[in-house]
């Protein structure tokens, strides 16, 4: 049998899932960090600096499984998120045609980041996800926590499992039904 557009989603779908289980069991072991003593602060931030770089490669491989996706037309009716993607790819090709590489604050305003302010062409694939994010989270809690800059980085890495989730389960729905 050969390799067709439908598998590829399926095991994209599949990767959404293995990402979504692996940021699980990372966060399972974040705790607030005592910060009562002197080198608690220094504990705290750094502990904080290694969440939020977590979270950004997270948001990383999560983009490029979405520009994945979107070049296999899964978003054919999601046409929000299609739309989403051309524009960020539209962004990051101006950008690759003017030889710029831009930091990630220049780009995207997120509360985490990949702990340096090097350039970076990965800062696109977190708009990507941030984008789809923004756009996928239908409930009001979802909404708040995502538009929340200061939100706690493990709620936020709850709300990107749940959203990684709920598309991976939609597409291996849509796209299994398809094959049949």
């Amino acid at each position: 049998m050969a390799w067709t557009q439908q598998d590829s989603i399926l095991e994209e779908a599949s990767n959404l899932h293995r990402l979504a289980r692996n940021l699980e069991k990372e966060i399972a072991g974040w705790y607030p960090v005592d910060q009562s003593q002197t080198s608690g602060a220094a504990d705290a931030e750094t502990a904080s600096r290694r969440r939020q770089k977590i979270l950004w490669n997270n948001a990383v491989e999560a983009g490029v499984l979405l520009f994945k996706l979107c070049g296999e037309n899964a978003f054919e009716s999601q046409p929000r998120v299609k739309n989403l993607i051309y524009h960020v790819r539209g962004e990051m090709r101006n950008a690759l045609d003017e030889f710029k590489v831009l930091c990630n604050h220049q780009i995207v305003n997120i509360p985490y980041s990949s702990g340096s302010c090097l350039p970076s062409y990965d800062v696109y694939f977190v708009k990507i996800f941030e984008g789809f994010c923004d756009l996928w989270a239908v409930s009001y809690e979802d909404h708040r926590a995502f538009e929340t800059y200061y939100f706690a980085t493990k709620m936020r890495a709850q709300l990107h499992i749940r959203l990684m989730d709920q598309l991976g389960e939609l597409l291996k729905k849509q796209f299994s039904n398809e094959m049949i």
